[in-house]
Parts: structure tokens; C-alpha cells; sequence
């Protein structure tokens, strides 16, 4: 050691780290994207996560629907268009699972004719593997000598000198990308073993290591309401990285008609990360999944909170000009009391209506029965998991012990400060950390909280006062 002669002063590192607040609602979509009309030589992302911060950012990376097309068919392009511009939110991850060169489907012996222009129009876009005849079947035309192809838009155009005459009408066999063809399987995915590679929704293992984001809300717009992918959402929500939670979104059949028939099929699932809607919702003729508004909502409200997610969705409104089935209110309650979120009105404008979580009516558990609370739950969990992560493989001495209490001490004071808690606190127990877990390098502590549970019943109780009679005697 250098000699010294005098007073110095050294810096040691704050025992309290500095807080990062994760994403509340960050959402990540499985489903059907239409990649099919991307123009020509551009990527078609199959199965690969990508964050993306708007509509037009979603257009670009996977495509835009073409004039005729059943927006329906592609549930990745109507969440997208619902969040980011009807609720006006950011970001979100896609996952498209829709591959046109596997998702097909063959057409034999279209008839087209040829119209002054020299063009002909086939019924779908995106084609391949095209083979022209005359009307008789009798000659095959070449491609390039007779006539040429614009496959993404299936659009032929016969060539001068070519053997197709003016105005003839042509037979034609190909195949065209077909989304309805993709499966609730690949939307669940899987890990290939040989590779360890991801595919649908394992992929969402993939988020926080890829963009240091943590999914809020997990959807399969399309595909949620089938109980294999309900069951699977459900899962993932439940666990992600084997540190994070999540809720998951999810719709109740179209075919459904009824409350008693939602009801139903609601319960056939029970845990506290699911959250199921019906009916459906109306966009001007079109019927669109709640999920989607409910996502777009809840990020909404959100953001509104400094992106804590206190605060209930449940009786704000929705971007939607009607339900696809109007119910009483006894009807819409009835719903809620059985673990339902659905829509109802009751002056002006169409609003999200529920609070609960699948677990309800079982499970009356504060933290696990109300949508506000698991979902506050889920974001303190994960905010202690990323702000803590540090301290991982320290010393496990006072110092250590100390700093961590107090940092999360002192985030949680804030949240009490503006509102967004009752009350919380961090302790190190002796009781939670025997000297034999202690020694074992295992470290616990006890984090005591209370989340606002939302309002759902407000009761006045009326009462006749008689003796206001005597103010007239009073006044006089």
C-alpha cells in the first residue's frame, strides 16, 4: 500500500440502488399477420418476436390487408390498428405464425379473361406456382414469352406477340396463401428440441432477453377462445422466464349466445392470470374480439397512472359503437359475478363492465379475485425480480441485507405517497432466514402490502328524517 500522510476521502457505492419500473401492459400477440402482401423480396417474418412502436411500423414489418380482404382472417393487423391508433398506445410484440408458403390452398381451372388493358384478374393474392391454358385446356402458355405475373397481387398480363390472343379467356390452376389454414397447434408452438428453437406463443420466453421488456398482457386474437389455446395463455401468463407474470386475455366463443352459455365456458378455467370477455364488439358492421379493446384499454389506463396499474379498466370507455349482443345490466352483472368482463352502457358511451378475474367466484382472494389487484400484484413481483436482480451474488451480510430492504422500501413508499398502494413495507425476518437457509446462500424477505380494490358497489342508504319538521318551528 503507497504511504499517505493527510486526510483522504473515498466513494463507496449507495446501498440503495436506483428503481426501474417495468412495463404494466406491455402486450405480446400470437396469430395471423398478412405477410402475404409484402411486396416482393421483402422479409416475411414467420415466428419471430418483433417490438413494434406503431401502425405504420406494423404495416411496414408485416404487411397491410388488401381492398377486399376479411380483416377477421388476420388478428395480429386488427389488434394492431385497435392499439395504436383507436387507443393511441405503445409498443407492443408480434408473433406471426402465418407462413404463406405452408398456409395455402390450390385452385384448378380458374377462368379469366383478359380485358382491354391485356390484364386479368385472379380471385386471390399472394399466388404461386401458376399455370395458364387456353379455355379448352388444349395449350399451356409460358410465363414471360406469353405472359407475365405479378404474384403478390394475382395479376396477369398477356404479352404482344405471345400466343394468348386479345380478350381471351384463360383457365388457370394455382395456389394462393390462405391464413384460415393456420392451426391453433402452431399458434401454440413448441421448442424444437434439435434446434432450441421457439415458435408461437414459447416465444414469448424470448421478449425479456431480446428487448429487456416485460410482458403485461398476452392475447391470441382468433385463437384465444379455443380451450387448448386458452389453456396455454393461461400458463404462460402464469410464469414467464421462470420470474415474471402476466395476465392473459382471452375471448369466450363466438358461437356463444348467451350469458348463461359465456358463463359456461368460463368455467372451465379458474386462475387468476386469466381475464375472459363476451360478447363481442361492433365496429361500425364489424364485429372485432373485445380482448383487443380491453388491451388497448387497460394500456390506456395505464399510462394515464404513470403506468401503474392500479386502476380498474372496468366502467371507461371503449372505442367500439355498440356490443355485438346488447344485455340488461342484471345480465352484464350477472357476467361479472361469475368472472366475465363485458360491456354495458348506462348513460353515454359504451363502456368496459367487470373487475374479476377467472378465479372468481372460487377464489375471493383480495389479490387474486380482482383484475386491478393481480394485476398490481404481478407488477410489484416483477419490479422486485428486476430491481433486486443486482444484489444477486453478493455477500450476505447487514450491508447487503440492509440496502436491499431499503430500496424496496423506499419505491414502495413512493407508490403509497401517490396513491397507487394503501401501505406496503419490506422486512427481514429471523423467523423466514434459520441460520441452516442463511448458510445455504438463500436470502428471504417478507414484502407486506395492500393494493386499492376497486369500488364495484357504491350503497346509499336512504332515510326519513322526521325531525326536519322542526326547523319550521325553528324559523319562525
Amino acid at each position: 500500500m503507497a504511504f499517505t500522510h493527510g486526510v483522504y476521502v473515498e466513494e463507496v457505492p449507495t446501498p440503495i440502488t436506483a428503481v426501474r419500473e417495468v412495463d404494466s401492459a406491455l402486450p405480446f400477440v400470437v396469430g395471423v399477420a398478412p405477410v402475404h402482401n409484402l411486396p416482393e423480396g421483402r422479409e416475411r417474418p414467420v415466428n419471430q418476436a418483433r417490438l413494434i412502436a406503431d401502425f405504420t411500423e406494423f404495416v411496414e414489418t408485416f404487411g397491410g390487408l388488401a381492398s377486399g380482404e376479411d380483416p377477421a382472417n388476420f388478428g395480429l393487423y386488427d389488434f394492431a390498428r385497435v392499439y395504436f391508433t383507436l387507443y393511441g398506445m405503445s409498443p407492443a410484440v408480434f408473433v406471426n405464425v402465418f407462413d404463406p408458403e405452408t398456409h395455402y390452398s390450390t385452385v384448378s381451372g380458374e377462368s379469366v379473361t383478359f380485358g382491354a388493358d391485356d390484364q386479368a384478374h385472379l380471385a386471390h393474392r399472394a399466388v404461386s406456382n401458376v399455370v395458364v391454358k387456353s379455355q379448352d385446356g388444349a395449350t399451356t402458355y409460358t410465363a414471360g414469352t406469353d405472359y407475365t405475373l405479378e404474384a403478390a397481387s394475382g395479376t396477369l398480363t398477356r404479352l404482344s406477340g405471345g400466343a394468348i390472343p386479345a380478350g381471351a379467356t384463360v383457365q388457370v390452376d394455382y395456389q394462393y396463401a390462405d391464413p384460415t389454414k393456420v392451426t391453433s397447434a402452431e399458434v401454440i408452438g413448441g421448442v424444437d428440441a434439435a434446434t432450441d428453437t421457439r415458435t408461437g406463443l414459447e416465444l414469448v420466453e424470448e421478449v425479456f432477453p431480446r428487448f429487456g421488456k416485460i410482458v403485461g398482457l398476452i392475447l391470441a386474437p382468433g385463437f384465444s377462445q379455443d380451450p387448448t389455446v386458452a389453456n396455454v395463455l393461461i400458463a404462460k401468463a402464469e410464469l414467464i422466464n421462470q420470474h415474471f407474470k402476466a395476465m392473459a386475455y382471452i375471448d369466450v366463443p363466438a358461437t356463444v349466445e348467451t350469458p348463461t352459455e359465456a358463463v359456461a365456458f368460463k368455467q372451465n378455467f379458474g386462475s387468476p392470470h386469466a381475464v375472459f370477455f363476451w360478447p363481442r364488439v361492433m365496429e361500425g358492421n364489424r364485429p372485432v374480439w373485445l380482448s383487443l379493446h380491453a388491451a388497448g384499454l387497460t394500456a390506456k389506463v395505464d399510462w394515464g397512472n404513470d403506468g401503474v396499474p392500479y386502476e380498474s379498466p372496468s366502467n371507461k370507455e371503449l372505442r367500439v359503437t355498440g356490443p355485438e349482443k346488447v344485455l340488461l345490466l342484471q345480465e352484464a352483472n350477472y357476467l361479472n359475478e361469475q368472472g366475465v368482463v363485458t360491456v354495458h352502457r348506462m348513460m353515454t358511451g359504451w363502456k368496459l363492465w367487470g373487475n374479476r378475474t377467472a378465479a372468481f367466484p372460487e377464489n375471493t382472494d383480495l389479490k387474486d379475485a380482482f383484475i386491478a389487484c393481480r394485476r398490481m400484484a404481478n407488477w410489484i413481483e416483477n419490479n422486485l425480480v428486476v430491481n433486486t436482480w443486482q444484489k444477486v451474488d453478493l455477500p450476505i451480510n447487514r450491508r447487503v441485507v440492509q440496502g436491499v430492504a431499503d430500496t424496496a422500501n423506499i419505491w414502495l413508499n413512493g407508490l403509497t405517497g401517490r396513491g397507487y398502494l394503501l401501505g406496503a413495507r419490506v422486512e427481514f425476518l429471523e423467523r423466514d432466514n434459520p441460520v441452516t437457509q442463511l448458510a445455504n446462500g438463500k436470502v428471504v424477505f417478507r414484502v407486506y402490502y395492500l393494493a386499492p380494490p376497486p369500488a364495484e358497489t357504491i350503497t346509499f342508504l336512504l332515510e326519513v328524517d322526521l325531525q326536519y319538521f322542526e326547523e319550521f318551528f325553528e324559523r319562525r
